[in-house]
């Protein structure tokens, strides 16, 4: 295994360089004077964000249009980074196994490049994304020097990657996202650890949920004996820690550390961080929902622990504006709101559609949802109908496969079939315009993993155009 270096001889190049993992780690490479490169198989936002930066970014999975630099170089100092969503039969990296390149997992890069530093990881099935940010971006604030890669676009910063430090400084504090697919999180040793949820997901891996909790007891004991863990409430009774291992739950029954007081009304939530006799009072947020202010709470644990002053926390999480596709206001009108997430797992939705609804209690909502892998539709399509059915209204797209083949008889009905007939519908992608004009939702959700983002543009026209026509003809009536 090649170990973490600053040589800026060295040369990274990334298959599937456009994943949101693998582009924080072309940028924290690239920050650190190594030529860069890589493939992915569409250009998006993030390969338009790489390209920006002078990162050399191609879209044809053929040896021919890779660098001189990777082709010609000296092997012994060139890195070739892959994810498992990159297929066992791409040509490129077919070639560099049969050339004998030095090839590593991107989870086995993650947990090399954590071993130098002191690393806070974030796991879960869902929160670590937003979590992870959240401590991130107020450490980016402090005068800690730290660096994070991360499983989101910031929106003010409009970056994955945060470093504050300058070459030669030393970093301090590593953070990243602790991701539970194939098994990418045992790479990690953290000094502090948190674990935000804990449900079915990824049985292509794990077949079985108590396999997927084994594997998180074995990520979170993993964490150094002179860290400390943090747990949700609900999943400390689900996971088996070792007694080595310092361990403080939190959430808002029976916690060690609980937030109080909570007020979800309107787009900025309040509440109150209780840690023992220790109490942050009329802590804000930008972001709504229930599930960040359990977010935040960890976060506040977290930056407590390290010795971050409150005035510091407060503030820092006052001006998290969020990520990007994470409860997004795409349009945001008295007549109407459009608001794009990537919630792909039924407790996200369930989680984004309670904080719609508590925004909006008098508002008509509909959710346009584009399910994420046969597998996932399949294990969990009457969970998916259950948290879809909190809309007014539902409209399930046609499933993104992303590394899956199909599987018989796993389709959007499968889910739609589960829902309440006259108020769901399966449709396809060219039926989206004909929907947002007929529908009289004054709240409209897209959410999804898949490439549902990429709609998002020409479905906000749509409606844009819509009030138009709306407008007009109610200036003509008068």
């Amino acid at each position: 295994m090649l170990a973490v270096t600053e040589d800026k001889k060295h040369i990274v190049y990334l298959l599937g360089i456009g994943g949101i993992g693998m582009s924080a780690l072309a940028f924290w490479f690239h920050t650190r004077g190594m030529f860069v490169a890589g493939y992915d198989k569409n250009p998006g936002y993030v390969t338009n964000a790489l390209l920006e930066q002078g990162i050399s970014v191609v879209f044809d999975d053929i040896p021919s249009a890779l660098p001189p630099e990777v082709l010609s170089g000296d092997k012994s100092s060139i890195r070739i980074i892959y994810t498992p969503a990159i297929p066992q039969d791409s040509q490129l990296l077919r070639y560099f196994r049969e050339h004998q390149y030095k090839i590593q997992k991107r989870s086995e890069v993650l947990g090399d490049i954590s071993s130098a530093y002191p690393t806070i990881a974030v796991a879960g099935t869902h929160g670590k994304t937003t979590t992870s940010s959240m401590i991130a971006h107020v450490l980016h604030r402090s005068d800690r020097k730290s660096a994070a890669l991360l499983g989101g676009i910031l929106s003010e910063e409009k970056t994955n990657y945060l470093c504050n430090a300058t070459a030669g400084e030393k970093i301090s504090w590593f953070t990243t996202e602790a991701d539970e697919f194939d098994r990418s999180f045992h790479q990690l040793h953290p000094v502090i650890s948190v674990v935000t949820s804990l449900d079915i997901d990824h049985m292509e891996v794990y077949r079985t949920f108590d396999a997927l909790s084994e594997a998180f007891s074995t990520y979170v004991n993993q964490t150094s004996s002179e860290g400390i863990c943090f747990l949700h409430e609900n999943v400390r009774k689900r996971l088996n820690p070792s007694e080595d291992i310092p361990l403080k739950t939190y959430g808002i029954v029976e916690a060690d550390i609980l937030a109080e007081n909570i007020d979800l009304a309107g787009t900025m939530p309040v509440f109150d961080y209780v840690d023992g006799t220790y109490c942050m009072k009329n802590v804000k947020l930008s972001m709504p929902g229930m599930h960040n202010v359990l977010n935040a709470t960890v976060a506040i644990a977290v930056l407590r622990h390290i010795g971050l002053d409150e005035g510091i926390i407060r503030s820092g999480l006052e001006s998290f504006a969020g990520i990007r596709r994470r409860f997004e206001f795409v349009r945001r009108e008295p007549n109407l709101v459009f608001i794009d997430d990537y919630a792909h797992h039924p407790e996200e939705i369930r989680a984004l559609l309670l904080a719609v609804k508590a925004i909006y209690p008098n508002k008509k909502c509909l959710i346009i949802f584009q399910p994420h892998l046969y597998s996932r539709t399949q294990q969990l399509a009457r969970e998916f109908a259950e948290s879809l059915s909190i809309a007014d209204e539902v409209a399930v797209l046609p499933v993104y496969p992303a590394r899956e083949q199909p599987i018989s008889g796993v389709d959007a009905d499968l889910i739609v079939k589960k829902l309440q007939p006259g108020k769901s519908s399966s449709i396809q992608k060219n039926e989206l315009d004909a929907l947002l004009r007929k529908s009289d939702a004054e709240v409209i959700v897209t959410a999804g993993a898949g490439d549902i983002e990429m709609l998002v543009p020409h479905m906000a026209k749509v409606l844009e155009q819509k009030l138009n026509s709306e407008s007009l003809n109610k200036s003509k009536r008068l």
